[in-house]
């Protein structure tokens, strides 16, 4: 409550704010933003379903799968404020609404004669407000689609072939080029413009910080966020033992508050039960309007803005395909690509200097889009890099099983793995089958680096034998038999919702 004060968001409650996510509504609010949605409710709904058909979500990729290939992870500073920042979105958050144009000749000149160098600027990304209806034949377009056969979509980049025009966000076309070397067939291309600036906004100071005031007619909030989160990353580098750990907690705070607001937010729907059916009229990108009897009601956030989300997540679509197209023309290979990050891979032939070299090269090709008072490339090598001893790079290796499901790991002289990073995805709703103290014998120890964010000791455990028996030339005989308790049944938390109202009346 007292850091709550210190925000000085008084035109919310604390009730209210359930995450850092609410503390970033919290800042619009109290800029006295109003959303989208009663700023424009006249919006045509056929147009919105045309947008909201352009949006897929983050990339998350497995390149080589089940293979140990020696690696570089590298990843976009917050990906999402940063393409926010390039493509001057704030002016959409602080408009009274938004108009759209036909932008089909514009978008077919661009479309062919843009490249690599133009990308490197950031003129260019404040054009990429626009959505485009293409004729895919054999281009490379995110699909969404039932690959496996059991009823549950995904979305893979494809090669595509339809001939069925289809809606995506222009970022999407400009990476299909990118990635076959030719550009799609724009049908159709529709630009937006933001309006004019709301009247009324008040200025705010970013965690309560004078010197991070935003001024939001003058000011881009996204940019200032991610500015104050370096700051207080820098101070937490100088920072005595205690102090470090309070300024890691706010500059983690700072971190999901920005990309909240510069990305979740204006994507939020939430789904609610109806006691009865009922029609709805469906919108969509692909067919025409049509009827639907269901109890199911798709309620928007209230700062729902899909034109913002489907040009964020398109953008950050787009930087990974830059990264790849620049990986294939230096000779690089990846294991697998995650929403910001890309696992560059060395050739088997390839020296590791020559490899680590040219790893620099790209993440240097990112420098001049970086939108910040402070320097640097917007590619990062991460520090998983690092050897633990501090001593520099230390050559890291992966296995990627699929999407969000890898582990990175160093090898000591006689080629046993050392644990750096390990995804906990597809092991985190189970209850652990052991405490840590029970961990077993024999077992290396993780170091603390690794058990974060939600990963535990019995899935560096399990990742170890996964790896070992992989490097043992056997991946599929996994040794399971560490500890007597992976021979008991799994155990998962459900949520058990309880009707007080009618144990009341049963009573």
């Amino acid at each position: 409550m007292a850091r709550f004060v210190d925000l000085k968001l008084d035109r919310s409650i604390p009730e209210k704010i359930y995450s850092e996510a609410g503390i970033g509504k919290a800042y619009l609010k109290q800029i006295d933003i109003k959303p989208w949605r009663k700023a424009q409710p006249e919006f045509p709904a056929q147009l919105i379903g045309n947008i909201m058909g352009t949006y897929y979500g983050g990339r998350s990729e497995v390149r080589i799968r089940r293979e140990i290939r020696q690696v570089m992870l590298c990843d976009f500073l917050s990906m999402y404020p940063t393409v926010c920042t390039l493509m001057n979105l704030w002016q959409f958050v602080i408009a009274n609404g938004m108009t759209w144009r036909d932008a089909t000749d514009e978008a077919r000149d661009l479309i062919d004669s843009i490249d690599l160098d133009a990308l490197r600027t950031s003129d260019t990304w404040a054009t990429l407000n626009m959505i485009v209806r293409v004729k895919p034949d054999a281009d490379i377009f995110p699909v969404r689609a039932d690959y496996c056969g059991e009823g549950q979509p995904t979305i893979g980049a494809n090669l595509l072939t339809s001939p069925h025009p289809m809606w995506f966000t222009f970022a999407d076309c400009i990476a299909a080029k990118l990635l076959t070397g030719k550009a799609p067939e724009i049908v159709e291309a529709m630009a937006f413009e933001a309006g004019a600036p709301q009247d009324g906004l008040q200025p705010i100071n970013i965690a309560g910080n004078p010197a991070y005031r935003v001024d939001p007619y003058k000011d881009d909030f996204f940019k200032r966020v991610i500015e104050l989160r370096q700051a207080t990353k820098r101070q937490m580098n100088d920072a005595p033992s205690d102090e470090r750990e309070r300024l890691n907690i706010e500059q983690n705070a700072l971190k999901i508050c920005a990309n909240s607001t510069s990305y979740g937010i204006w994507v939020e729907v939430n789904v609610e039960d109806r006691p009865q059916p009922r029609s709805v009229t469906i919108f969509n990108s692909t067919a025409e309007q049509f009827t639907l009897d269901t109890d199911k009601a798709e309620m928007p956030g209230s700062y729902f803005h899909p034109l913002l989300a489907t040009l964020i997540t398109g953008a950050a679509r787009l930087m990974l395909a830059i990264s790849e197209k620049l990986a294939t023309d230096a000779g690089l290979d990846w294991s697998f690509c995650d929403t910001d990050s890309m696992a560059f891979a060395k050739p088997d032939e390839m020296d590791g200097e020559d490899f680590t070299a040219r790893v620099r090269t790209i993440v240097d090709w990112f420098e001049p889009l970086n939108p910040y008072e402070f320097g640097g490339s917007i590619l990062k090598i991460e520090d998983v890099n690092d050897g633990l001893d501090g001593g520099g790079l230390e050559p890291l290796y992966c296995l990627a099983i699929s999407s969000k499901r890898y582990a990175l790991f160093n090898l000591t002289a006689i080629g046993s793995p050392i644990m750096r990073k390990i995804s906990a995805h597809g092991l985190g709703h189970l209850r652990k089958p052991y405490v840590d103290a029970g961990a077993p014998a024999g077992m290396p120890i993780p170091h603390p680096t690794v058990l974060r964010d939600g990963t535990a000791r019995w899935h560096c455990d399990l990742w170890h034998q996964i790896v070992q028996a992989t490097l043992a030339g056997h991946p599929n005989q996994v040794a399971l038999d560490y500890h007597p308790a992976l021979n008991q049944p799994t155990v998962s938390r459900y949520l058990l919702a309880i009707c007080i109202g009618l144990l009341l009346l049963q009573d």
